[in-house]
């Protein structure tokens, strides 16, 4: 579906991405991860034929250099920050972005279901919350069907709930059949990749599958979890079953300790089992620490 071969990009002296090679097959789910920096919204644009670039890079059969509109045809995109016109109501904005697409009136419908935003229809954009923005963004890129869909940090900005509709929502796509690139800087949406991709400075400079490299860059999450009254041993239970390190229970709040890897499927059953928590809180993930110590391990000697 997807083929970079060697591709640069220069923004005057600065070079924003050197000789990068990858491929992701039809229906493949791969991580484009990396620091702040790294090139990742640099090589997303280049796909999707905004930046010039040297190299060559292929969507679906497509030269992205010399036939960006058919290229793009088979992108649905999902950008960092999404721009709409605030005033106009969930239904009007889905309206003019289906009309600008080609898209009809029955797939706006479908694609705010998939999404969980029928009921959202009467609400102006700037009503929406940043999880719903996101989904919104995910539906107008479903519009027309596209075979490959990329994200450019699709979980920055939005709330612990946003995230995990966003987290289910995907893998949902993944199951379904879309090939997936995903551009993150964070570890924890790797229970659906099956390719990961590491770029550092415009280089790529690891590439292999989620268990091995994430198993080097995985840094450790610690979370406070109040349990209702009576919950008690059912929240255990579900620490237990993610081999969540429980460090502290001698008080009203567990402070708990998991790889991010496996933050969001853990607070998923936690938060799918009925109300068992009265509050959650998560401390700022150190991912940047784990990327030093990566980058050190994988530099030349």
């Amino acid at each position: 579906m997807l083929e970079v071969k060697n591709v640069s990009k220069r923004f005057g002296k600065f070079q924003a991405l050197k000789d990068v090679s990858f491929t992701v097959p039809n229906n493949g789910r791969a991580l484009l991860l990396g620091p702040n920096g790294a090139g990742k919204s640099t090589m997303i644009k280049a796909v999707m034929g905004v930046h010039r670039f040297a190299g060559e890079i292929i969507v679906d059969g497509i030269n992205v250099s010399r036939k960006g509109v058919q290229a793009r045809e088979r992108i649905g995109y999902v950008p960092q920050y999404s721009a709409f016109y605030e005033t106009l109501t969930v239904d009007q904005e889905s309206k003019f972005i289906a009309k600008i697409k080609g898209a009809s009136k029955d797939a706006i419908q479908e694609k705010l279901a998939i999404v969980g935003l029928t009921d959202a229809t009467k609400k102006t954009m700037k009503a929406l919350s940043g999880g719903m923005r996101q989904r919104f963004a995910l539906a107008m890129a479903l519009l027309t069907n596209p075979p490959m869909l990329i994200f450019d940090e699709p979980l920055a900005n939005i709330d612990l709930k946003g995230q995990l509709d966003f987290m289910g929502l995907a893998r949902n796509l993944a199951r379904g059949g879309h090939t997936l690139l995903i551009a993150t800087h964070l570890t924890g949406m790797s229970e659906f990749a099956d390719q990961v991709i590491v770029l550092n400075r415009g280089r790529k400079i690891a590439e292999g599958t989620p268990d091995v490299l994430l198993a080097q860059l995985d840094p450790d999450q610690t979370i406070y979890l109040r349990p209702k009254a009576g919950h008690e041993k059912e929240v255990s239970e579900i620490l237990a079953r993610y081999n969540a390190k429980i460090i502290n229970d001698q008080s009203l709040t567990m402070v708990v300790s998991i790889p991010n890897s496996r933050k969001f499927t853990l607070l998923n059953s936690l938060f799918s089992n009925g109300g068992v928590l009265d509050d959650i809180a998560i401390e700022p993930s150190k991912i940047e620490a784990a990327y030093t110590k990566f980058l050190e391990e994988k530099a030349p000697a």
